[in-house]
């Protein structure tokens, strides 16, 4: 992903370009196919910070043609003064994938999603 911080005062803006490579094999019964194709998408980042509590909302998307990968979070972390920065995240995230032969030589038609749990550390 390339990006351009669009804004970094108490609140972060984040606009770019991701580019992803799919490689991997579809099998049903007892037919499979390999599938290997880039895919760009635009890209979208935003992150809140609630002053002097560590505690921040924010969320992602990548989106291209077929493909459709996003992420909303709450969150805290600590700052690295003495000790070093820990954090943990909440959220939901979604990927949808819905491409047909042209993008992947099969039909693919992909939907994962649920609730995801971050923890993090900076040593």
């Amino acid at each position: 992903t390339a990006y351009y911080q669009l804004i970094d005062i108490g609140m972060d803006l984040d606009v770019g370009a991701t580019a992803r490579f799919f490689i991997g094999e579809m099998a049903v019964l007892n037919v499979s196919e390999d599938i290997s194709a880039w895919q760009p998408m635009l890209y979208v980042s935003t992150k809140l910070g609630l002053p002097f509590s560590g505690t921040y909302f924010g969320g992602h998307v990548n989106a291209g043609q077929d493909i459709v990968d996003y992420e909303v979070h709450v969150g805290w972390e600590t700052d690295a003064l003495i000790f070093p920065a820990f954090g943990v995240t909440i959220g939901y995230r979604s990927l949808s994938i819905d491409a047909g032969e042209r993008d992947f030589d099969v039909d693919v038609n992909l939907e994962s999603k649920g609730v995801l749990v971050s923890l993090t550390a900076e040593l």
